[in-house]
């Protein structure tokens, strides 16, 4: 039997097909391995959200996991029949300053990020995302947002962003 499988492949046709079919099977293969690692497929995940009278910001991490870099162009908060897109320049969202008697010793601001937010192939990033004259504050009872990511590859993105357990408590009102 092993001499017939080996007289076989010794017919020039015969190993010049086994060798297509395996070119075949190996290019379909990379053509969805590809596919797979290269298309869009990015997660968000809220660490802390703090609101203010009429504005709200999030402290979010954004994991890319595809091998290309992502940009997120706009990001709108679905709440309440209203659609609120987020603040796409920097703003300051706090400062603290620190002194010793009449001197100052350091001054630190922080902004809102600027958009787009761009994030490498198979990395992350942290932002402040920024939703200003909100028509009414988040309920203490949230447990999610809902969210519109738009970026520069593809269609937006619908998401539902769960929210850190506790973040009502540290709810502030100016």
């Amino acid at each position: 039997m092993f001499s017939n499988i080996m007289l076989w492949f010794t017919d020039w046709d015969n190993a010049t097909g086994m060798i297509a079919i395996a070119g075949f099977v190996l290019s379909l293969y990379n053509l969805f391995i590809g596919i797979f690692t290269q298309r869009k497929s990015f997660r968000i995940r809220v660490y802390d959200i703090k609101s203010y009278s009429d504005v709200t910001f999030l402290t979010v991490g954004i994991e890319n996991r595809s091998r290309l870099s992502i940009a997120i162009t706009q990001i709108y908060w679905h709440y309440q029949n209203h659609v609120i897109p987020c603040t796409s320049t920097p703003t300051l969202l706090c400062e603290s300053v620190r002194r010793k008697g009449h001197e100052e010793i350091s001054r630190r601001q922080t902004y809102s990020s600027l958009l787009p937010i761009t994030v490498s192939g198979l990395s992350a990033q942290s932002a402040f995302i920024l939703f200003e004259d909100l028509p009414e504050l988040p309920e203490n009872d949230t447990t999610s947002l809902s969210v519109e990511v738009c970026t520069n590859r593809g269609r937006p993105v619908q998401m539902t962003l769960e929210l850190p357990d506790g973040w009502a408590a540290r709810r502030t009102t100016l």
